[in-house]
């Protein structure tokens, strides 16, 4: 089993996890025998391709799948299997236990209310306070996101704030739940440079303080490096490679790892031949093997186990 931590201690334990769709051209695997788990207060991040299944494992972590989704397998969160709960369980989890933060957050904040109401509106749902105690909570959360006159942006509505401004607030809305653990799907997608560095830097201050464990589902090399301490690549619906960050990041082992990083950094970047294989139509053997230019007869037949934290048959 792929780990990212010893089970002792684990938070989140995910088993063999799968996540499959009818469709007209056949199942569509977009989650397949993915395992991994986090310990309570480890940042971790999910890197790879869009399409390649990050963000449908992430919503299957709250069961906020599309219908026709069929689950397999085991999430264990704080030692329940969320799989297995009845949805008025799985409410209060999604209310209390797991926060996440979406990628777009004008798709997730309501245009018709206030930022502020939203964000207190949480809080009173999590907490079961009053009103007045949630705005009081609100106001300090949207404090925390580091959002400049909390006071007045409490009272605007989503249209009148930045991209940045709106990620922030999704932030405090996600911390206000309390959560063990906070789910990030791509948080710095669409921001410009110097707004994507302060969102990360709010997101790891955010943690140090509140001691909740990351999930961070991404594309961006830099920002997994920034924030994370545990990396996994994914690809067409399984993890190729996982391990500390510094060395999945830096100097990772599978061939896909090292040609998705030279494709992402330097000055020069190198595409990664070919397509990803379509998720109805997965290549026999090792899911890589049609575009990698180290595989073997062995490759093309034969589907790699797991050997020190990394899926492939030339791993040594």
């Amino acid at each position: 089993m792929n780990k990212m931590c010893l089970e002792t201690g684990s938070l989140l334990e995910i088993r063999n996890l799968k996540v499959h769709f009818q469709s007209v051209d056949g199942i569509v695997r977009a989650v397949d025998e993915v395992s991994f788990s986090l310990r309570r207060g480890e940042k971790a991040c999910l890197v790879g391709e869009s399409g390649c299944g990050k963000t449908i494992l992430a919503l299957s972590l709250l069961r906020l799948l599309p219908p026709g989704a069929k689950l397999a397998g085991e999430v264990l969160f704080q030692g329940v299997d969320l799989l297995q709960i009845p949805e008025k369980e799985m409410r209060m989890v999604r209310r209390q236990g797991i926060g996440m933060i979406f990628e777009q957050p004008s798709a997730y904040l309501n245009p018709l209310f206030p930022v502020g109401w939203q964000v207190a509106e949480v809080v009173r749902l999590s907490r079961g306070c009053s009103r007045r105690d949630a705005k009081s909570r609100a106001l300090r959360l949207l404090d925390l996101a580091r959002i400049p006159e909390a006071r007045k942006r409490y009272r605007q509505f989503p249209h009148q704030l930045s991209g940045g401004m709106r990620q922030r607030v999704m932030i405090s809305m996600a911390l206000a739940k309390d959560p063990a653990l906070l789910v990030a799907d791509e948080p710095t997608t669409a921001l410009d440079p110097t707004v994507r560095r302060s969102i990360l830097t709010l997101l790891r201050d955010c943690l140090d303080e509140t001691g909740a464990a990351l999930l961070c589902i991404t594309h961006d090399w830099e920002a997994a490096r920034r924030l994370c301490e545990t990396a996994a690549v994914m690809y067409a619906g399984q993890i190729l490679e996982v391990g500390p960050a510094g060395q999945v990041l830096d100097s990772p082992k599978h061939p896909y790892a090292s040609a998705l990083r030279r494709s992402m950094g330097g000055e020069k970047p190198e595409p990664i031949p070919g397509n990803p294989p379509a998720l109805t139509d997965l290549p026999c053997g090792c899911r890589f093997q049609p575009r990698c230019n180290c595989s073997c007869a062995q490759c093309a037949s034969v589907v790699p186990e797991f050997n020190g934290g990394v899926r492939c048959h030339n791993h040594q």
